[in-house]
C-alpha cells in the first residue's frame, strides 16, 4: 500500500507553525494579557491558529513583549500556560528564550543597541534550501528563477535549480560548479534579503563572511545597480573572469582544512611549523580555522591536529580562496569594480579583511574588495569590532546557521543575539516564525503582515487587539483553487518556445522606481494566481512518489521509503494509523540522574559509567588479557556508539513520555568516549526543536577541564507510531563467497570486543560491496544490574553487533587500514515495535569507502520472512592505518610484539644483547593521534607507570617519545626473557620505573635476581631500545639523526682536541662522537651530569667505526692501553648514527656533577 504523503504537504494557507505576538505597556498587564488569551481560546471551537495569529500580530504594538511560535491551538495553548508560570506571581524571572519558541526579554536588546546583517558566503548552499518559501514568497521565487534564466546551460539543458532541487528520489550526489555553488548562495541570499525587507527588518550594519561580502556591499549600498538583471550580469562576468584564469593556470588548486575543537594557539602552531606551505584562509571563531596548503601539507597537518584533539574535515572546493596565491585573480577583480557605481555607503559595512568599516572614498572601496581575495577572512576580530560599536543582534540572511553559530562561540557569556533566517533542520516558514518572534520579542518592529498574504486570514474576536490596518478588512474571500480538468488523449500542443528554451520569468528589480516596480507588481500578481496551482501540483507530484517498494541494501538510499526526507519527517509528526503505541513510562539504564527537566521542552541528565559497575565497559576495551602477573590491569575501556546512542535514545523518550522513539538523524561523535580513570561523568542536554524531533548532546562532566564540545550530538525522532517497515529483498553481494571461520575465530582475530558485545553469531557472506551476517544476543547481561524489560529502546548489543560488521568486513579486505572505529549515521529509522527487545536478527551491510580514511554503510536489520526492523542510512566508520602488529597486541599481548628486531645489533653491541626498534614516522596514522596513544599506555603500561606516563605533560611529542621508548624497551626485555629463560611476558608485565639519578630500570613480579640492563633512545620520531642479562653492570644506546651541524655545537660538546684524530673530521663523525658520549652516559646510568664535557673523547678509530671514551677528570693523556676506556662502536644506518657500549664490570670511576656546569 502506497503511503497517502498528500496530507503531509503543508497547504498553501497553512503553515507548520504560526508566529504570535503579545504585547502590552508592562510586565503585569503583559501576564494579565496572556491568560485573557489564554481563556478566549478554551471559548473558540472553529478558529484557525494562522487567524489567532494574524489577529494578535497586525495591530499596534507595545514595549512589553512575548513571542510565541506554536504548531496548534493545543500547542499554543500549553506555551502560554507556560509564559503564566513563569511571569506570574511572584517570579523573578527576567528572560525566557526557549527552542521550542517562546521569547520574552525584559531588558530588549533594541533600541539599545543596533542590529547587523551577516551574509555567508560558498558553503552554505545544500539541496531543497528555501523550497518552502520560494513557494509562500514570490521574491524568493524570483531570484531562483532569474539565476535559471542566466546560468542556464544551452548545451546540456541544465538549471542551477536542477542541483539545489533535485528530480530524483534525493539521494544522488550532488556536484556543485563554482557558478552553481557561489550563485546558488547568492540567490538564496538576495531572495531571504527580499523577505526581510517586506517584513520592514532594516540593518544598521552589516558584513559579508568570504563570497558573501559582495551581498554586504550591495546591501550597505557601496555596489549600486540599475537592476538586478545587471547586478547578476556583473556576477557572470566575475565568474568569466576566475574561469579563464583557472583554465590559463593562473589560480594554483590545493586543499582547504576545517579544523575546530581545539586552541587557538595549537591551529596557529602548526600553521607556523608549516609555512609558507600552509596558510590561515579563514579565522571564523576561536573553535574554527579554515586552513588552506598543498594537498600533502594539508594531510600532514590534518594528522597532527587529529592527534592533539582537534575535529578536522577536508572542504570540498580546491581554489585558494583568501591567500596571496589569489593575486591574479585579485587584479582582474579590482579592473571589474573600476567598472562597477561604487559610492558611499548608506550604512556601516564592515570588511573581514581590515576588521574595520569599509571606507566611504569609492577608490578605497574597490581596493579593500579586491584585496579581500587576497586575505585571510578576519570573522572573529570583524564581529569583536563590531560588538566594540555597539552592534548587539546578529542576523544571518543566507541558508545555513554556519555565521550564526561562529558569533555565537565568539561573543560566549556576553550579551547578545545570533538568529538564522534559514536552517536545514527546520521548514523555512517556521525559522522565518522563530526570527522574527525572538526579533519583536527584542524590540524589533516588524511588519507581520506579509505572512498572511494570500492565506486567506480573517480577525478573530474577542482577542484584546488593537484596530487593524486597512488590509485586513476585506470581507471577501474568492477561492483560487481551479477546477479540475481533463485533456484529451490526443492533446498535443505546439510549444510556443524551443523546447530547450528555460522560462524567462520577470527579474527581480532592487530599486523602486515606478517602471520597475510595474514589472514587480506584475510579476507578482502573476506568481499569486499560480501558487495554489502550483501547490496542487506538487502535491500530486510527491503522492506519485509515496509507493512503497522492496527496498534492498545495495540501493542505498538516505530514506527506506520511497518519499522525500523531508515529507516522512514532517509526517512522522502527523501519524494517523499507528503501528504502536507508547507504553508506560520506564527507568532508563542510562539516564541515571535528572538534573533538571521542563516537561516536553528540555532535560538535563547524567551518567556515571564507572568500570566496576558497568560489566559492557571490560568487553569494549583496546587490548584484552593484558597482564599475566596482574589480572585487573585493563585496556583502555571505550563506550560503545551504540551504548552513547542508546543514551540519546533515552534521554527523548523521557522527554516526550507520549511519543516513540522513531529514529535518529545527523549523528556525529567528535571523540571517543573514552574510561581513563576507572569513571567518566556523561552530560546529556535534550532540547525538542520540534514535535517530531529532539536534539541532543552528550558532553564530558568528569571535571571542568573536561568541559567543551560535545562528544556527540544528533537528533531523535519521535512519534505517535511506527512506520509500516519496507519488505527486505536480498540480493547477492558483489563477488559474494562464503567465509571460513566460526564465531570464535572471528573474535579472536579481528575484534576486541568481549563476551557481552559479542553479537554476531555468523558471518554468512562476504562481497567486494558489503558483507551478510545473523545477529544473536548474547547470553550473558549487559550491565551488571537487572535491565527492566522494554526500557532500552535502540537494542545496543545488536545495534552494536551490526557495525562490528564492518570491522570484521575491514579484516577480511585489506591489509592497511583494516581497523574502524564507528563516528556517526545520517539516519535511522525504526519501523517496529518489537525491534528494541528483538534477540535475533539478520543484518545486510552495504559498503562504500568515502575517500582513503571513512566508510559509509547501509545496515539492513531485518527478521525473518523479510520484514525490516530498521534501517541505517550514512553508517560512518573511520579507517586507522594500524599496522598488523599493534593490531594483534591489542588482540593477543602475550604473544604479540609491535616492534621490530633491529637485526644489526651486533654491530654495537655483543650477542646477547636485543635491540628493538619502532619508527613513528611510518606509524603516523597512530603514532601521532592522541587517543591511540592513550590506548597504547592502558595496554603496555603497569598502574605505577600510567601515573609517570600521565605526569608527563601536554607536549605530543614527548609523550610519544616516552611512551614508544617505553615499548621498545619493553619488547626487548620480553624477546630477552623468552630467549633465555622461555618465559611469556605480556608488555605490562615488564614495569619500567626510574631510579633516583633518573636511570630507567626493570622489575615485575615475575623477576628474580638481578634485573636485565637497559637503554632507550629516540631521535626524529625513530625509536630504539636495547636489553642485555643482568650480568652486564651495564649499556649505552643512541640514536642520533643525520643533520648540519649548528654554529657553537663543538665548541659547547667538545673540548680542543676531542674533535681531531690526525685529520679533519665530517660532520657526521662529529655526530659519532657526540652519540658516543651519550651512550656512555647512559650504559653508566648517570648521563653527564656536569654537561658534555663530563666525558672526553680519548681515541677514534675510523676504520673500525669506534670512538674511546674517558671521564674528563681522570684522563691525562690518550693512553690506548688504559682499562678505563670505555669502547663505543658506531654505526650510520639511513639517516641516522647509532652508538651502543656495554660494561661488563663496575667502573673504576665515577662522574661528579659540578656545581654550575652549564652548555
Amino acid at each position: 500500500m502506497a503511503h497517502d504523503v498528500s496530507e503531509s504537504i503543508p497547504s498553501f494557507r497553512q503553515w507548520d507553525t504560526e508566529v504570535l505576538l503579545i504585547t502590552a505597556s508592562g510586565r503585569d498587564e503583559l501576564v494579565r494579557t496572556v491568560k485573557e488569551i489564554r481563556d478566549a481560546l478554551q471559548r473558540l471551537t472553529t478558529c484557525e491558529l494562522r487567524d489567532v495569529a494574524y489577529t494578535l500580530n497586525c495591530g499596534a504594538k507595545d514595549s512589553c513583549r512575548v513571542a510565541i511560535v506554536a504548531s496548534s491551538l493545543e500547542d499554543l495553548a500549553s506555551k502560554l500556560d507556560q509564559v503564566l508560570a513563569k511571569l506570574g506571581g511572584a517570579s523573578t524571572i527576567r528572560r525566557i528564550k526557549q527552542v521550542e519558541g517562546i521569547y520574552y526579554f525584559e531588558n530588549p536588546l533594541v533600541p539599545q543597541s543596533g542590529i547587523a546583517f551577516l551574509f555567508p558566503g560558498e558553503g552554505s548552499q545544500y539541496v531543497g534550501m528555501l523550497a518552502d518559501l520560494a513557494i509562500f514568497f514570490p521574491e524568493v521565487r524570483a531570484w531562483f528563477d532569474l539565476m535559471d534564466q542566466a546560468l542556464w546551460n544551452k548545451t546540456t539543458g541544465r538549471l542551477p535549480s536542477h542541483a539545489i532541487f533535485p528530480t530524483g528520489n534525493g539521494n544522488e550526489p550532488i556536484e556543485w560548479s563554482m557558478d552553481e555553488a557561489s550563485e546558488a548562495v547568492f540567490s538564496a541570499t538576495q531572495g531571504l534579503l527580499a523577505v526581510m525587507k517586506r517584513l520592514e527588518v532594516h540593518p544598521d550594519a552589516v558584513v559579508g563572511h568570504s563570497t558573501g561580502e559582495y551581498s554586504a556591499l550591495l546591501a550597505g549600498g557601496a555596489v549600486r545597480v540599475a537592476d538586478s538583471r545587471q547586478l547578476m550580469a556583473d556576477i557572470l562576468e566575475l565568474n568569466r573572469v576566475y574561469r579563464e584564469l583557472s583554465e590559463q593556470g593562473a589560480i594554483p588548486e590545493g586543499s582547504l582544512l576545517a579544523v575546530g575543537g581545539c586552541r587557538r594557539e595549537v591551529v596557529l602552531d602548526v600553521i607556523e611549523r608549516h609555512q609558507p606551505d600552509i596558510l590561515l584562509a579563514m579565522d571564523n571563531c576561536p573553535n574554527q580555522a579554515v586552513l588552506y596548503g598543498a594537498s600533502q601539507a594539508i594531510a600532514d597537518a590534518l594528522s597532527e591536529l587529529r592527534a592533539k584533539g582537534a575535529v578536522c574535515d577536508t572542504l570540498p572546493f580546491t581554489r585558494a580562496y583568501h591567500t596571496p596565491l589569489f593575486e591574479p585573480f585579485r587584479q582582474r577583480v579590482l579592473q571589474f569594480l573600476e567598472r562597477l557605481d561604487v559610492a558611499r555607503p548608506n550604512i556601516p559595512i564592515y570588511s573581514c579583511t581590515s576588521a574595520e568599516r569599509f571606507p566611504d572614498e569609492p577608490r578605497a572601496i574597490r581596493e579593500l574588495a579586491a584585496a579581500h581575495w587576497t586575505h585571510s577572512v578576519r570573522f572573529q576580530e570583524t564581529i569583536e569590532r563590531m560588538y566594540a560599536d555597539g552592534i548587539r543582534l546578529f542576523v544571518e540572511v543566507g541558508p545555513r546557521a554556519n555565521l550564526t553559530a561562529f558569533v555565537n562561540d565568539i561573543l560566549r557569556g556576553r550579551p547578545h543575539e545570533a538568529v538564522p533566517s534559514n536552517v536545514p533542520f527546520r521548514s523555512g516558514t517556521t525559522q522565518i516564525n522563530h526570527l522574527t518572534g525572538l526579533l519583536a520579542a527584542h524590540g524589533v518592529n516588524i511588519n507581520f503582515e506579509p505572512l498572511y498574504e494570500r492565506r486567506g486570514c480573517r480577525k478573530v474576536d474577542p482577542f484584546p487587539v488593537q484596530d487593524l490596518p486597512r488590509s485586513q478588512r476585506a470581507s471577501i474571500q474568492l477561492s483560487m483553487n481551479l477546477p479540475r480538468l481533463t485533456l484529451p488523449t490526443q492533446f498535443n500542443p505546439t510549444p510556443a518556445t524551443p523546447a530547450h528554451a528555460p522560462i524567462q520569468p520577470a527579474a527581480p528589480e532592487l530599486q523602486s522606481t515606478s517602471a520597475t516596480q510595474k514589472v514587480m507588481d506584475e510579476y507578482l500578481r502573476t506568481m499569486s494566481m499560480m501558487l495554489e496551482t502550483q501547490q496542487q501540483v506538487m502535491t500530486a507530484y510527491l503522492a506519485t512518489r509515496g509507493v512503497e517498494k522492496q527496498v534492498t541494501a545495495d540501493e542505498v538510499p538516505s530514506e527506506p521509503v520511497v518519499i522525500s526526507r523531508a515529507a516522512q519527517d514532517q509526517e512522522r509528526a502527523q501519524v494517523a494509523t499507528c503501528t504502536s503505541a507508547p507504553g508506560p513510562q520506564r527507568r532508563r539504564p542510562f539516564i541515571r540522574e535528572i538534573i533538571s527537566i521542563e516537561a516536553g521542552k528540555r532535560l538535563v541528565a547524567a551518567c556515571v559509567l564507572e568500570v566496576d559497575n558497568d560489566s559492557f565497559l571490560r568487553d569494549h576495551t583496546l587490548g584484552r588479557k593484558i597482564s599475566v602477573t596482574d589480572p585487573d590491569l585493563m585496556g583502555l575501556p571505550l563506550v560503545p556508539l551504540a551504548i552513547s546512542l542508546e543514551m540519546m535514545a533515552e534521554s527523548a523518550a523521557l522527554l516526550a513520555p507520549d511519543m516513540l522513539v522513531t529514529g535518529l538523524r545527523d549523528v556525529v561523535a567528535h571523540r571517543w568516549i573514552s574510561v581513563q580513570d576507572g569513571s567518566v561523568r556523561l552530560r546529556i542536554v535534550a532540547e525538542r526543536s520540534e514535535a517530531s524531533s529532539v536534539r541532543v548532546e552528550i558532553n564530558d562532566a568528569s571535571s571542568a577541564e573536561s568541559e567543551g564540545a560535545p562528544l556527540i550530538s544528533g537528533t531523535v525522532l519521535v512519534a505517535k507510531g511506527y512506520f509500516p517497515g519496507p519488505e527486505v529483498a536480498s540480493r547477492r553481494l558483489a563477488e559474494e563467497r562464503s567465509v571460513q571461520w566460526t564465531r570464535d575465530e572471528m573474535y579472536a582475530a579481528a575484534m576486541f570486543t568481549g563476551p557481552r558485545l559479542q553479537g554476531v553469531a555468523s558471518i554468512e557472506a562476504v562481497g567486494s560491496d558489503g558483507v551478510r551476517a545473523s545477529l544473536r544476543a548474547p547470553e550473558l547481561p549487559l550491565l551488571n544490574g537487572n535491565v527492566e524489560p522494554g526500557s532500552l529502546v535502540l537494542n545496543p548489543v545488536l545495534l552494536d553487533a551490526a557495525g562490528q560488521m564492518i570491522g570484521f568486513w575491514t579484516a577480511d579486505r585489506f591489509e592497511t587500514g583494516f581497523v574502524v572505529f564507528p563516528y556517526g549515521l545520517k539516519t535511522m529509522d525504526i519501523y517496529a515495535a518489537d525491534y528494541a527487545a528483538a534477540a535475533e536478527l539478520l543484518c545486510e551491510a552495504r559498503i562504500t569507502a568515502v575517500g582513503d580514511q571513512d566508510l559509509s554503510s547501509t545496515l539492513i536489520l531485518s527478521g525473518t520472512g523479510g520484514r525490516c526492523y530498521a534501517r541505517i542510512g550514512g553508517w560512518m566508520d573511520r579507517r586507522f592505518s594500524v599496522p598488523r602488529s599493534l593490531a594483534q597486541l591489542v588482540l593477543n599481548p602475550l604473544e604479540s610484539f609491535a616492534t621490530e628486531i633491529w637485526e644489526d645489533a651486533a654491530s654495537v653491541f655483543p650477542e646477547t644483547v636485543i635491540v628493538s626498534s619502532i619508527d613513528a614516522r611510518q606509524n603516523s596514522g597512530w603514532a601521532n593521534d592522541e587517543m591511540w596513544l592513550s590506548a597504547l599506555a592502558h595496554l603496555i603500561l603497569s598502574q605505577p607507570e600510567r601515573k609517570s606516563f600521565r605526569s608527563i605533560g601536554l607536549s605530543l611529542d614527548r609523550r610519544r617519545d616516552w611512551l614508544l621508548g617505553r615499548l621498545a624497551a619493553k619488547d626487548s626485555v620480553r624477546r630477552l626473557v623468552l630467549r633465555d629463560h622461555g618465559l611469556q611476558l605480556a608488555p605490562a608485565d615488564v614495569v619500567i620505573l626510574a631510579d633516583p639519578d633518573g636511570k630507567p630500570e626493570v622489575t615485575g613480579a615475575w623477576l628474580e635476581g638481578v634485573p636485565p640492563r637497559i637503554s632507550i633512545t629516540h631521535s626524529n620520531g625513530r625509536v630504539m631500545a636495547a636489553a642485555a642479562p643482568g650480568r652486564l653492570s651495564g649499556i649505552g644506546l643512541d640514536l642520533t639523526a643525520l643533520q648540519d651541524i649548528k654554529p657553537g655545537f663543538v665548541q659547547a660538546a667538545f673540548d680542543e682536541g676531542e674533535t681531531s684524530s690526525g685529520e679533519s673530521l665530517s660532520d657526521e663523525w662529529i655526530l659519532r662522537l657526540w652519540a658516543a658520549k651519550e651512550a656512555v652516559g647512559k650504559a653508566l646510568g648517570q648521563g653527564m651530569p656536569s654537561g658534555p664535557r663530563s666525558l672526553r673523547i680519548a681515541r677514534v678509530d675510523l676504520s673500525a667505526e669506534t670512538v674511546f671514551v674517558l671521564p674528563a677528570e681522570t684522563a691525562p693523556d690518550r693512553n690506548e692501553s688504559s682499562q678505563d676506556l670505555i669502547p663505543v662502536l658506531t654505526r650510520r644506518i639511513g639517516d641516522f648514527i647509532v652508538a651502543g657500549c656495554s660494561i661488563k664490570g663496575s667502573p673504576t670511576w665515577k662522574l661528579e656533577a659540578k656545581a654550575g656546569a652549564s652548555y
